[in-house]
């Protein structure tokens, strides 16, 4: 929701991504790559019940792969 709510005084054209660069470190954080995903569609989620368009940028391994 803090996204959303400095989001408010701009003019929003391009989608909002939820991006993950810590691959190293993911299971430090005790996330699995099921919990991650999760974490990404609730994210992608919450932005869009807002109107904003939601994406997920990530690796081409990832996206294909995982």
């Amino acid at each position: 929701q803090c996204i959303i709510k400095n989001l408010k005084e701009y003019q929003i054209t391009l989608p909002i991504a939820f991006d993950w660069e810590n691959w190293s470190y993911y299971q430090e954080y005790n996330l699995s790559f099921y919990h991650l995903t999760e974490a990404a569609n609730a994210f992608i989620q919450t932005v869009e019940k807002k109107e904003y368009k939601g994406m997920l940028y990530s690796s081409k391994n990832y996206l294909e792969n995982i």
